[in-house]
């Protein structure tokens, strides 16, 4: 008899902490965007389908994300924050912002604490991974851009 209070109150733990661990899942990434004639994304997929086409006219199909290389024409990696800014990083190691489709800026010159380029030491084919002010180079180190910069390895764990 007391096996079975053992056994029923195991298989509560186990699925008690499964269901635990399914819940925190990855939320949705937009990884996926059709983007229209005047260059506005016009419609975006959720990340958990396999999006293939766009349907609208003059629309083409392209890859977002900031893990790359993803390089589509110029552009190696894209990288959008909550708001309406929405930042570019270029083949040349630039750094372009925009908001609210009002044309491409270097980012530094939309705010003065911001990075208009890469750090010197890392061109952009070396770039693994780019959220903006923080890049994983290919070599493993962690590079981040403080308010006013510069630019600073701070190594790798």
């Amino acid at each position: 008899m007391h096996w079975k209070i053992i056994l029923v109150l195991i298989l509560g733990i186990l699925i008690y902490g499964g269901t635990k661990i399914f819940a925190q899942g990855q939320e949705p990434v937009v990884s996926y965007a059709c983007e229209g004639k005047s260059g506005i994304l016009m419609s975006v997929d959720d990340g958990w389908s396999q999006k293939t086409e766009c349907l609208g006219d003059g629309q083409r199909l392209v890859r977002l994300g900031n893990q790359g290389p993803n390089g589509v024409g110029n552009i190696m990696f894209i990288f959008k924050p909550a708001g309406d800014l929405i930042y570019a990083l270029t083949a040349d190691g630039k750094i372009y912002g925009q908001m609210n489709g009002n044309g491409w800026r270097l980012a530094n010159t939309i705010y003065t604490g911001y990075p208009g380029a890469l750090p010197a030491e890392v061109p952009p084919t070396s770039v693994a991974q780019w959220m903006f002010d923080r890049l994983l180079d290919k070599d493993g180190n962690v590079w981040m851009y403080p308010w006013n910069g510069p630019w600073r390895n701070i190594g790798h764990p």
